[in-house]
Formats: structure tokens, C-alpha cells, sequence
């Protein structure tokens, strides 16, 4: 008596996770020689940019805080969506700061500690580029007007640069209530990122300065100014 099982059909479908974990796992050389050879480049710009730094005198010690008075902390964090509907774009993006532990003399932000907008759009393909700009300068501005001696905020300082340049690219071809309230708010992006070009940004800093180190600010300005 045979057994059944062994003439039982096996689908070919079954076989495609498998070939494809086979076919990601092929690459792992690859990969890895890649992420050597990158890690190498960041090791000798890490020296390199700290000498320049160490040169210029902008490194500073913690150790030479004042350490008797309080300083004031919060995060800015900002997200955004489109919900692509049957009938329309449902455009969303949003910003909020966090107070810190640290209690504040002045609790009270200069504006809402959070900052919406909420809108349905016509189909649009740039959507999500209007979304994210939106958001960006929410967090810039909330950024900005703070109570606070220490604002922390996700991403580098040219993630704000370049997402609000796709969004103003579309300025003189998009319409809608999402083009208009980027347009309106431009001015004040553009205030706002011209602030924080005097603050330290984490996303190379962190790979250059030793524990307790920061730097003092550096003002960004056109030669020509």
C-alpha cells in the first residue's frame, strides 16, 4: 500500500518565502561589505570634523556649567498622514512638545503646545510632500517658542530644508486648503529655521563628541550678509 502523502501535489507558491529569504540572504556579503566600507568613511570624517571643531574652539565641557541653577528641557515631535479615500485625500499632520521633569519657572508655552491641521483634499500625488512640510513647520515653530533652555528636536537640520523644497516646488500648481495653509505659514518657517541654524545638530555631533561635551552656537551667514 503506498502512502498517499507522497503523491500529494506540492504548490509552487508554497516555494516563494522560501526562495525569497534564500534570495535576501544571497546578499549578505554584499551587504556587509558595504556597511564595513561606510563605517570606515564615518570613522575618518568622525576625526576629522572633530579637529576642526577642537581647532575652532567651539567644543565645550559640561564641567563648566553652572550647576546651581536649573535648566528647563522639552521634546518637539511632530507626524503626518494621508488617507487616500474613494472620493478624497484625507491630509493630516500634527506637532506637540513635551515638557521635560525638570519644573519651569514659566510652565506656560508662548503659543498651544500642540499645533493640527486636518483637511480633505482633492487627489493629489503630492499630498504627502504638503502633509510633511506642514509638519515641519509646525515643529520648527513650536521649536522656536519654547520656555525653555533646551530643545530637542528628531532629525538633522537639513530634514527640514529638503522636505519643505518638494512642498514649495508645487506652490505655483497646487491648489487646495493644505497649498494655501503652507503658503501662509512659509514666512514663518522660514523665521524659524533661520533660529535653530544656531543650534547643534545631534546627527553628527553625536558621532564626534565624547560623554559631557557639547557645542557653544555657531551662527550660519552668507558671506555676502
Amino acid at each position: 500500500m503506498s502512502d498517499s502523502k507522497s503523491h500529494e501535489k506540492i504548490s509552487p507558491f508554497m516555494e516563494i518565502a522560501a526562495s525569497l529569504v534564500q534570495q535576501l540572504l544571497s546578499d549578505v556579503d554584499k551587504i556587509g561589505d558595504v556597511l564595513s566600507t561606510t563605517m570606515l568613511d564615518i570613522e575618518e570624517k568622525k576625526h576629522e570634523y572633530r579637529s576642526q571643531l577642537m581647532n575652532e574652539r567651539f567644543v565645550l565641557d559640561d564641567s563648566g556649567l553652572d550647576s546651581s541653577q536649573t535648566y528647563t528641557v522639552c521634546g518637539i515631535d511632530g507626524s503626518c498622514a494621508v488617507e487616500r479615500l474613494v472620493g478624497t485625500d484625507l491630509l493630516i499632520a500634527g506637532a506637540i512638545g513635551v515638557d521635560g521633569l525638570t519644573a519651569n519657572e514659566n510652565p506656560n508655552w508662548i503659543v498651544p503646545d500642540h499645533t493640527t491641521f486636518v483637511n480633505a483634499e482633492a487627489h493629489d500625488s503630492e499630498n504627502m510632500n504638503v502633509a510633511r512640510a506642514l509638519m515641519l513647520e509646525m515643529e520648527l515653530r513650536l521649536a522656536t517658542e519654547a520656555p525653555h533652555d533646551l530643545i530637542l528636536m528628531d532629525g538633522s537640520l537639513t530634514t527640514a530644508f529638503i522636505h519643505m523644497y518638494k512642498a514649495v516646488d508645487q506652490f505655483q500648481s497646487g491648489v487646495g486648503t493644505g497649498h494655501n495653509k503652507l503658503k501662509e505659514d512659509y514666512y514663518n518657517y522660514l523665521r524659524s529655521y533661520k533660529k535653530i541654524l544656531i543650534c547643534d545638530d545631534k546627527a553628527i555631533l553625536s558621532l564626534v563628541l565624547k560623554a559631557g561635551e557639547f557645542t557653544r552656537p555657531i551662527l550660519y551667514a552668507h558671506n555676502d550678509a
